[in-house]
C-alpha cells in the first residue's frame, strides 16, 4: 500500500520526488536555452537544487516523526489517564464498602456501630481489615 501510494504520487515523498525532478529539468532547459548546458553553472546549480531537496526531505522526515511522537506520548497519556480512573474507582468502591457494609451483604461490623447520620465510622486500617476477616472477607493482591 505504501508503494501504491508513493507510485500514485499522493505521498508526500513522492511529491518532493517528483518536484525535485521538474526542478532539476527546469535547470538544464534554462541552461541549454541559452547555450550553457556543458558551462560549471550546470554542476553549482545541480548540486544546489540537490542540497535544498536534501534539506527538504530531511524537514519532512522530521515532521513525520514528530508527528507519531506526538501521538505515541497521547496515547499514553490516555492509557494513564484511564489507569488512574480505574485505580480511583476501585478506591471509591472500597471506600463505600468500608462506610457502607449492609449494601455490600456484611450486615453489621461487629464493634462498629453507624453514627447519629447512619454512617459507620470506623478506626484504623488494621481495625478495617480484622473486621471485615472476621466476616469471611479476603482481601486480593491490591488489598481490596
Amino acid at each position: 500500500m505504501v508503494q501504491a501510494n508513493y507510485n500514485s504520487g499522493n505521498a508526500a515523498l513522492a511529491r518532493l520526488d517528483q518536484t525535485h525532478q521538474q526542478n532539476l529539468k527546469a535547470i538544464i532547459n534554462q541552461l541549454a536555452s541559452r547555450g550553457l548546458v556543458f558551462s560549471g553553472d550546470t554542476g553549482y546549480q545541480t548540486v544546489q537544487e540537490d542540497r535544498n531537496y536534501g534539506n527538504t526531505k530531511y524537514d519532512a522526515e522530521q515532521s513525520a516523526l514528530a508527528d507519531i511522537l506526538g501521538y505515541r506520548q497521547s496515547a499514553l497519556q490516555q492509557q494513564q489517564q484511564l489507569h488512574q480512573s480505574v485505580s480511583d474507582a476501585l478506591e471509591n468502591a472500597y471506600q463505600n464498602a468500608l462506610n457502607h457494609p449492609e449494601l455490600y451483604g456484611y450486615g453489621d461490623v461487629t464493634g462498629y456501630q453507624p453514627d447519629a447520620s447512619g454512617n459507620y465510622q470506623y478506626g484504623t486500617a488494621q481495625q478495617v481489615a480484622a473486621a471485615l476477616a472476621a466476616m469471611g472477607h479476603t482481601p486480593d493482591q491490591r488489598g481490596f
